[in-house]
């Protein structure tokens, strides 16, 4: 099998497990330890942004600067809409805190891709 497929279903099947995970009624959801929570959102979106990074490599002609921010703001985006998916979620909400981390954890996510495709340290970084 092609490895742009594989990509984009490994993208695709990640993005439903978010999906899956944000309808989790909140009265269901123990997690001990502040800050824990913000945490999983930045891993989280890291690798939604590396899956989205690796699947517009292997598939477009995009440069490596546009799919980096391609993959940041579109991990972002998708942050954005799973916040908003939790209004309707009982017991679960809005947090402008999450997109907070959910963006940093996109850009993480995409700087790490950008970084190992551009393993030539004397390049300087253009996203």
């Amino acid at each position: 099998m092609d490895k742009k497929y594989v990509a984009w279903a490994a993208f695709t099947i990640y993005c439903v497990i978010i999906f899956v995970g944000s309808s989790i009624p909140g009265d269901r959801i123990d997690i001990d330890g502040p800050g824990i929570d913000k945490l999983i959102h930045t891993i989280e979106y890291s690798i939604l942004s590396l899956l989205l990074f690796l699947s517009l490599r292997l598939s477009t002609t995009i440069k490596t600067n546009a799919v980096f921010w391609v993959s940041a703001i579109g991990s972002s985006l998708y942050g954005l809409s799973d916040e908003i998916h939790q209004l309707f979620v009982p017991f679960r909400e809005f947090d402008v805190l999450d997109i907070i981390c959910n963006t940093s954890g996109s850009i993480i996510g995409a700087y790490v891709m950008f970084r190992y495709l551009n393993k030539d340290s004397r390049r300087p970084f253009k996203p």
